[in-house]
């Protein structure tokens, strides 16, 4: 079997994990934002997976040094390594993850591959990457299988800043629990990543959305056209909503967390007005999955209200930040 590595967000271990359950994938190790597995067959389930960032090939080489992957056996596999890739996507450009890519060596292994291979240099955005690191008493070279990383979804062609990456977006659809009958809703839903996910995962019988910000709003049908999701987004205020009572079991939300969206004095109103709105439109045992970087403004909140009990709380690596996933289910 052949091994890779699978790097994700620290924090989302467990649900890559629930990916891989049915992939007949062994675990032969893990850090806190990466695992390595050996996986039978060709790799192409595993850039299906929605919770990883990026997968990549792992080969070890029985080398003192990287200058003696220039030698003629050494190079001749990793030519043939990189062929193998260029098969599962289309790349133009190749690039070094190493100490000292700059160095001779590496541009003498640089030269080697764009002559075999037809592919351009680009030391700063070559998109096949292969990082080179020390093991042990050799070296490996990781060889990324996709041309951008996974978490760049292709559908996303509106970005905004602050905007939730999309591999956290589908960890919190794993705690949602939707299903085909359900009304899912995306308050503040920015730029559309949590609707997209759903839709592109699960057959819930109606997602929509809305935001306070019409730029954001735009960008959110931007990126739901481009992903071929026919879902409503409205301009609208997430505190009052014109939604009937008890009318969503799903409900999806990044809160704004201070920084680039909104600021932590507001949401010290926005924060309560939004759980009395929510628990107004929840129906009977609606989940409600939410993630926001103001942790103890919602301790309190938690502590302080009935009408939501709280199931879990994750805590991921977001964009320099440690904010916390909550899952909560609706009390009757």
């Amino acid at each position: 079997m052949q091994t890779y590595q699978l790097d994700l967000l620290e924090g989302l271990s467990p649900f890559v994990l629930n990916e891989l359950k049915p992939l007949n994938a062994r675990i032969l190790g893990k850090g806190k934002d990466f695992l390595r597995i050996a996986f039978p067959g060709k790799p192409l389930p595993l850039l299906q997976l929605r919770t990883v960032v990026a997968v990549s090939r792992i080969e070890r080489f029985e080398v003192p040094r990287p200058k003696a992957l220039l030698g003629h056996q050494h190079l001749t596999r990793l030519l043939s390594i990189v062929q193998d890739t260029l098969k599962l996507g289309t790349f133009a450009s190749f690039r070094f993850a190493a100490a000292g890519s700059d160095s001779s060596v590496f541009q003498r292994l640089a030269e080697e591959i764009s002559k075999q291979s037809g592919l351009r240099h680009d030391p700063e955005e070559g998109e096949l990457v292969l990082r080179v690191l020390k093991a042990g008493e050799g070296w490996e070279v990781l060889i990324r299988l996709s041309p951008r990383p996974l978490s760049a979804r292709p559908w996303r062609v509106a970005n905004m800043e602050g905007g939730l990456n999309a591999t956290v977006a589908a960890a919190m659809l794993q705690l949602a629990h939707v299903e085909k009958h359900d009304v899912v809703y995306n308050p503040m839903c920015g730029s559309g990543t949590l609707m997209i996910e759903c839709g592109q995962i699960y057959g819930a019988r109606k997602v929509s959305g809305c935001d306070l910000d019409f730029e954001h709003v735009e960008f959110a049908r931007s990126n739901l056209q481009a992903a071929g999701l026919p879902f409503e987004v409205d301009i609208a205020d997430a505190t009052h909503l014109d939604l009937p009572d008890q009318s969503v079991d799903v409900i999806l939300c990044d809160l704004p967390w201070g920084d680039n969206v909104g600021t932590n004095t507001g949401n010290l109103v926005l924060y309560p007005e939004f759980f009395r709105e929510m628990t107004r439109i929840a129906s009977a045992g609606a989940r409600m999955v939410l993630i926001s970087h103001e942790v103890k403004l919602m301790d309190r909140l938690i502590k302080g209200q009935s009408d939501w009990k709280l199931l879990r709380e994750d805590r991921v690596y977001h964009g320099g930040h440690f904010p916390r996933i909550y899952t909560f289910n609706r009390t009757v």
